[in-house]
């Protein structure tokens, strides 16, 4: 056959996106979420619901999400004026039906109910150095991730968090005896898995902080059934391979920092301005959490935000991080609840539900991120992205060079395609074809659309080609369709229902 060259410079066309059915998760954007909380506190009382699963005179703090037809109570434990970390009560229902979903009660019972004898604040505070930013009491949970003392102290702990020029301390004070027991994890600040180190003078790449913090998010990126590997000190070539990359769609960082640098390493510092610079030429991030703790105080362009999802395209990419974690709003209320809300987030990913979906249910089983007219965590970018769960395809960042069908002969005939459909364009992401993809002399590849998996969309950076050089291109779009779209426009393309073929020395490409 002639060679044949078909380049599709394709008209603007107008798309229209079938919208999920149930709970209306293309609501779920971040301002509207926003606007669809009410957090205030109450006691039992002041609410039938709470009245009858709680017959105590408690406060809680009550967070509803009209969105989600969902409210949440909960109830943080103190003795006296001592918070007890990681104990407290929490109650869910659903406001449409007032039917309880969910009763949670964390309550150590080896702790007194009254406070002992302490020392007093001041006394406290005359053993620090430095500006003190907060001071108060807690007992330390033998669970903590925040304060990890051994043995695990029994009295109340008055915990000072300070500042030295640029350097941040937690330090932890038996309130009973006065003694100096050592140093809690700071939150980071101003501001893969990765995870930094402490500033100087403390500043050490051999162990850099929030090792747990990183942890949690590899286990579940990998649960996730993503490949994950955690970095702590990452050197910025590392970081870099994993911007320019066609594999890593997860990533994740928690370092000192803010919304256009975070510390990598004792002297480098991993730039906003960088990150635009590795991305160009390679697809947006598909997730991305900026733990930094302005993370995503700041937004727009020349933000870690606006350049992960690739000069802040509103679709197929989306960016959660912290915002003002070390504010003591935040700092002193969330900060110790930073894993449970990651866990939350991430648990309910991994069983199918949107980005958006997932970062409400983490507000409502952790409202004290959300009190005081403050989100500590938001999101910017596609909350309607879905990662994981029963009939979620994998997502890909992007593909590359030779594609073909893999064809399994024995004991059953198999004829897999690289790149199946999709169940829903609304929820997951096109494959972006970074760079020239070509099916090789003697293969062949399908995009045929199936009656579960409707679609399949190839969107085009770097006016990439496909390339036909095996025996044919098969594309069918008769259950839903097929794409072939601008990466940066995904409005400049073709669409079609039905078939398209392609034979030997065929090309497509779509101009961007």
């Amino acid at each position: 056959m002639n060679k044949i060259m078909i380049s599709f410079l394709i008209l603007v066309m107008g798309f229209f996106l079938a919208a999920g059915t149930g709970f209306c998760e293309e609501s779920m954007t971040m301002e509207r979420m926003k606007n669809a909380q009410i957090v205030d506190t109450i006691r039992p009382i002041d609410d039938p619901r709470l009245r009858k699963a709680e017959n105590t005179d408690r406060v809680f703090i009550r967070l509803e999400n009209m969105l989600l037809n969902r409210v949440s109570f909960f109830h943080q434990r103190k003795i006296g004026q001592a918070i007890v970390e990681k104990n407290f009560i929490r109650y869910k229902f659903n406001t449409e039906t007032s039917e309880k979903t969910e009763e949670t009660r964390k309550w150590r019972n080896d702790l007194p109910d009254k406070l002992p004898p302490i020392i007093d604040q001041s006394r406290a505070e005359s053993q620090v150095n430095g500006e003190i930013l907060s001071i108060r009491l807690i007992y330390i949970s033998p669970e903590s991730e925040i304060f990890k003392i051994t043995p695990v102290p029994e009295n109340p702990c008055w915990i000072i968090r300070t500042r030295i020029d640029d350097s941040r301390k937690v330090i932890i004070i038996d309130a009973v005896s006065g003694e100096y027991l050592g140093q809690g994890l700071p939150a980071p600040y101003e501001g893969f898995s990765m995870h930094g180190p402490d500033h100087p003078p403390d500043c050490d790449d051999n162990n850099p902080l929030w090792y747990s913090h990183a942890q949690n998010a590899h286990n579940w990126f990998e649960t996730m059934d993503y490949d994950t590997i955690r970095d702590g000190s990452a050197y910025g070539s590392v970081v870099q391979s994993h911007i320019q990359s066609d594999s890593t769609v997860m990533f994740y960082e928690l370092d000192h920092g803010g919304a256009t640098s975070f510390k990598n390493r004792c002297d480098d510092d991993i730039l906003a301005s960088e990150i635009d610079t590795w991305i160009n030429g390679y697809a947006p991030m598909g997730f991305a959490f900026i733990g930094s703790c302005m993370g995503l105080s700041s937004t727009g362009n020349g933000t870690f935000e606006h350049e992960f999802r690739k000069e802040g395209l509103a679709q197929d990419t989306v960016v959660v991080g912290y915002n003002g974690m070390s504010l003591s709003v935040c700092e002193d209320d969330c900060w110790g609840h930073a894993i449970a809300w990651q866990t939350k987030l991430f648990s309910e990913m991994n069983d199918g539900h949107t980005v958006a979906y997932a970062y409400a249910q983490a507000n409502l089983d952790y409202p004290d991120c959300t009190d005081e007219g403050r989100f500590c965590m938001l999101y910017r970018g596609d909350g309607n992205l879905k990662f994981a769960g029963t009939g979620v395809p994998k997502v890909k960042r992007s593909i590359s060079g030779s594609i073909y069908n893999i064809v399994i002969t024995s004991p059953i005939y198999l004829d897999i395609s690289p790149l199946p459909g999709v169940p829903s364009r609304f929820y997951h992401r096109p494959y972006f074809v970074r760079a020239s993809i070509t099916v090789p002399s003697t293969k062949h590849l399908t995009l045929n659309t199936t009656s579960t998996n409707k679609y399949i969309d190839l969107a085009f950076l770097n006016s990439a080609k496909l390339i036909m050089d095996g025996t044919y291109l098969n594309a069918n779009g008769s259950h839903g369709g097929v794409k072939f779209v601008s990466g940066i426009n995904q409005n400049k393309g073709m669409q079609f229902n039905g078939e398209f073929k392609m034979y030997d020395g065929g090309e497509i490409r779509v101009y961007e």
